[in-house]
C-alpha cells in the first residue's frame, strides 16, 4: 500500500515538472511570436564555438523558425579533413538560416580556413554573397577571421 501511495506522488511530481517545463519553454517563445521581420532572401550563418556540435545552434534555430522568423534551410557539416556536406531542409525560402558544423571544432585557425571553404562552396551552389553572420562562443572569432581575411575576395 505504501509503495503505491509512492508511486502516485511521484506520477503526479513528474506530470507537475512536464507541464511546468512546458508551459515555461513556450513562455519564452512569447516575445519572438510577437516580433516581426521583414522577409529577405538574405541568410543568417550560425557557427558554434570551440568544442561545439550543431546544439549550440541548433536552440537558436530551433527558436527562431518555431516563432515562424525564419526557415531552416541548410546544416553545413565540415569533416576533419575539410570537406564540406551540405542537407538542404525543403524549399529555400525567405530568411533562412544555415548552420556550419565543424567537425574539428577546436583548432581556430582551421576553422577559420575551412569557413572560408564552406563560404566558397555556399557562393558556387547557393549564390550566396550576402549574408548575416551569428557566432556563437569562439564562433564569433572564426567569423571575424575569416572576414578580415578575406574582405577583398
Amino acid at each position: 500500500m505504501r509503495r503505491i501511495k509512492i508511486i502516485k506522488i511521484m506520477a503526479i511530481i513528474s506530470a507537475t515538472l512536464v507541464v511546468g517545463i512546458g508551459s515555461y519553454w513556450q513562455h519564452r517563445l512569447t516575445p519572438l511570436r510577437k516580433t516581426r521581420v521583414a522577409q529577405t532572401s538574405i541568410p543568417t550563418i550560425f557557427v558554434g564555438g570551440d568544442y561545439a556540435r550543431a546544439f549550440s545552434t541548433n536552440g537558436f534555430v530551433h527558436r527562431l523558425t518555431a516563432a515562424h522568423l525564419m526557415t531552416k534551410g541548410l546544416v553545413v557539416h565540415v569533416s576533419h579533413a575539410g570537406h564540406v556536406t551540405v542537407q538542404q531542409f525543403g524549399p529555400l525560402k525567405n530568411n533562412l538560416t544555415i548552420q556550419v558544423i565543424l567537425a574539428d571544432n577546436h583548432h581556430a585557425k582551421r576553422q577559420a580556413r575551412q569557413f572560408a571553404t564552406v563560404m566558397q562552396v555556399l557562393a558556387k551552389r547557393y549564390h550566396v554573397t550576402r549574408y548575416n553572420a551569428v557566432g556563437h562562443s569562439s564562433g564569433g572569432n572564426i567569423i571575424f577571421d575569416y572576414l578580415t581575411a578575406h574582405t577583398n575576395q
